[in-house]
């Protein structure tokens, strides 16, 4: 067995001996997902644990499961969205469901139909290669699934829509699977 070692910034694994030294490029991580922090919550979290990747108006603070992290990644208005989280966070661990906050039909955004941006998760989802479907849970409800104890993290957006559209961009929480 011959001892390597991965060097930092160039990423280059170079054998520890006195051989003349080989170099191989290589990434560290194979996903898109390089948070730190949220890599670190991603790997201790178990089976059937929930992540919730909240639009910049969501009550983080407040409305949250006794375990769960808060990551805040609201850089400026716009940056970064929940779908750009999504997408990072698809392609880091493996998802057993996708929900997010459903409107009540009594809601006056209901007669507008479904929030532009569902759309955008749903092309995010079949992007990852996964057959799974967005599926909402209404406002109540989803505060209480978020509030359990399975809930692990929270990634704080400043996703935004205009006020022509919706009031809010409707936060997604996704689910491990293994």
């Amino acid at each position: 067995m011959v001892p390597f070692r991965v060097t930092n910034r160039k990423q280059r694994i170079t054998r520890e001996d006195s051989e003349p030294q080989r170099t191989q490029r290589t990434q560290m991580l194979k996903h898109e997902l390089v948070h730190p922090q949220i890599n670190e919550a991603l790997g201790r979290a178990g089976h059937h644990a929930k992540i919730l990747i909240a639009d910049g108006n969501y009550p983080a603070s407040s409305k949250r499961g006794p375990n769960a992290e808060v990551v805040c990644l609201n850089l400026s208005p716009g940056i970064v969205t929940v779908a750009q989280v999504l997408r990072a966070v698809l392609s880091a661990v493996p998802i057993e469901a996708v929900n997010t906050m459903g409107i009540p039909v009594d809601d006056p955004y209901a007669q507008r139909g479904e929030p532009p941006v569902w759309s955008e998760y749903r092309r995010v989802l079949k992007a990852s290669g996964l057959k799974l479907k967005l599926e909402p849970i209404l406002k109540w409800d989803f505060y209480k699934t978020v509030e359990s104890s399975d809930h692990v993290l929270t990634v704080q957006t400043e996703d935004e829509i205009p006020t022509s559209a919706y009031a809010t961009e409707r936060p997604a929480s996704v689910r491990f699977s293994a």
